[in-house]
């Protein structure tokens, strides 16, 4: 059943909302929020389409109440909902912040995501993370506690050669910089290093997400022993939930370092 579509009205206040606040840092967070948000494909290109070629900042996002369709434009708005806290927002907002959750309420009651079972694997994960990266469009990004696989390594180059945005979070350790030299310097402004602390805290995550369309996470370290001689799980979900939740704790992590060029 289609949704609703928005009054003149409608759009009008979601707008004013919208632009009334400071949603991102800079114009890379906009275009990473892009990415990771569950968009087509096809809505993705549109509304990104020129940024290799001109700034991508916040006028662009006009488009999503000017060009695009009503159920693209309600739903930027419950991705940035699901972002950002309501204690995030103005205090002298509140009361508009409320109505156009209600707004967006009433609009997308009739649309809901598809809701695929996850697939976890026991064997042959760094074969099938691979053959995701392979045709991946957009972006790639990793959180990983050990990432020393060079086949992995090269296909994240190949993809950032490529004009594709590649982003990682590596445990700051000797084992990690082994690949500086013949890797990580060559993307510079993708690589953030979690610092070793005096309290023992590291990050041990391993996760990468897909064009914002797939998340893989479970034991899996980016290693040659992972592949070869360890019992480990990867699981690879496309379920909207579950990518939001990861993009989230990996764009809470890299908010907190300072990038390594």
């Amino acid at each position: 059943m289609p949704a609703r579509s928005l009054s003149n009205e409608d759009r009008r206040r979601l707008s004013e909302f919208f632009f009334a606040i400071d949603w991102f840092k800079s114009d890379s967070e906009l275009f990473d929020f892009f990415k990771s948000f569950r968009l087509t494909t096809d809505d993705i290109v549109r509304l990104t389409h020129d940024y290799k070629s001109t700034p991508f900042d916040l006028s662009k996002w006009k488009t999503v109440f000017s060009d695009a369709s009503d159920t693209v434009a309600a739903r930027a708005l419950l991705e940035l909902f699901d972002t950002f806290e309501s204690d995030e927002v103005p205090k002298k907002l509140l009361d508009t912040y409320r109505e156009c959750k209600e707004i967006l309420g009433k609009h997308c009651t009739d649309w809901s995501p598809d809701i695929s079972v996850a697939e976890t694997y026991f064997e042959q994960q760094k074969e099938l993370v691979l053959k995701d990266w392979n045709t991946a469009n957009l972006g790639i990004w990793v959180s990983q506690y050990r990432f020393g696989d060079e086949q992995l390594a090269d296909k994240l180059l190949e993809k950032y050669r490529q004009g594709l945005t590649i982003m990682l979070i590596l445990q700051e350790d000797g084992y990690n910089r082994q690949l500086q030299e013949s890797h990580w310097k060559h993307m510079p402004c993708s690589v953030w290093w979690y610092p070793k602390t005096t309290e023992g805290g590291i990050n041990h995550h391993k996760f990468c997400i897909i064009d914002g369309q797939i998340v893989w996470h479970g034991s899996f370290n980016f290693t040659w022993s992972a592949s070869n001689r360890n019992q480990e799980e990867f699981t690879r979900d496309v379920n909207p939930s579950k990518i939001r939740e990861f993009s989230g704790a990996f764009t809470r992590i890299r908010n907190t370092l300072e990038i390594d060029v």
